[in-house]
């Protein structure tokens, strides 16, 4: 048996879609080597660079280990074909009456807010967000307000409906107090 302990805000989950506590005993099967958890950074104390550290203690005469993570900070992010590449943010060109696929991220972000790559939501949370189309001549976003994001979640499925009479149009499709860049869609 190993028991994971945490400090204050970490938690240990062994399912990605489940709330972690601080305290994770895992039974390894005799003769195994390892076991697979998710660690999670929630809760107030957590800003971004915190280093918050966990101990691991085994039974039967094994040493104790410890480790640390590094909180990063996170924002949603409405990516699409581009996403977390150096051309985010280009416009992508999107034939009138034609579908484009998005996807609704917790994005990791850098010291400018920029998307660098994504991250699913801590199990046991879930995050609502309403998705804003500047131009709603160009076509229309699926599903509509709000979009929920559950825990353990690495994205969620949207849509681009680029409107029939919609050709020469553009907008950008975002979150607010999102990652930037917004993705840009040109209708043609």
């Amino acid at each position: 048996t190993i028991t994971l302990t945490a400090q204050p805000g970490l938690l240990f989950s062994t399912s990605a879609t489940t709330a972690g506590t601080s305290t994770l005993m895992v039974t390894v099967p005799s003769g195994g080597f390892n076991f697979g958890f998710f660690m999670q950074a929630v809760g107030a104390g957590l800003a971004p660079g915190a280093v918050p550290t966990f101990t691991a203690v085994a039974s039967a005469g094994y040493n104790p280990g410890s480790g640390s993570m590094t909180v990063v900070a996170s924002r949603p992010y409405v990516g699409g074909p581009n996403a977390f590449s150096n051309s985010a943010g280009a416009p992508t060109n999107v034939l009138h009456g034609t579908a484009q696929a998005l996807t609704l991220y917790m994005a990791l972000v850098d010291a400018s807010g920029r998307a660098t790559d994504h991250q699913a939501l801590a199990g046991g949370t879930s995050v609502m967000l309403t998705i804003t189309n500047s131009n709603a001549n160009a076509g229309s976003i699926a599903p509509v307000n709000p979009v929920t994001i559950p825990g353990g979640t690495d994205g969620v499925a949207l849509t681009f409906n680029a409107a029939s009479g919609g050709a020469g149009q553009s907008t950008s499709i975002s979150t607010p107090g999102g990652a930037i860049p917004p993705v840009a869609l040109n209708v043609i």
